[in-house]
């Protein structure tokens, strides 16, 4: 039964979004793989949605954060590391 499926995952630049692609059993489809969403550097797609019409899609993404905090003076705390240096 040949099909086509939509799914998440990377592109040749590492980037994760929505691609579209034929199936058929016994072939190699990977030439109809299309992407259709997401591919943002700061966001990553976790899962998607389409409409039954296929007219919208729907990405879940989570947005790429690294940060680092700093917090002085917190009571309980010790002021200098303890062990060997």
């Amino acid at each position: 039964m040949d099909a086509t499926s939509s799914f998440t995952g990377q592109d040749e630049k590492g980037l994760y979004g929505a691609f579209i692609q034929d199936f058929a059993q016994g072939r190699d489809t990977r030439a109809t793989r299309k992407p259709i969403g997401g591919f943002d550097p700061d966001w990553f797609t976790e899962s998607l949605g389409v409409s039954a019409d296929g007219n919208r899609l729907v990405l879940a993404e989570s947005e790429r954060m690294f940060n680092l905090f700093v917090a002085e003076g917190v009571t309980g705390l010790p002021t200098q590391r303890k062990g060997p240096k």
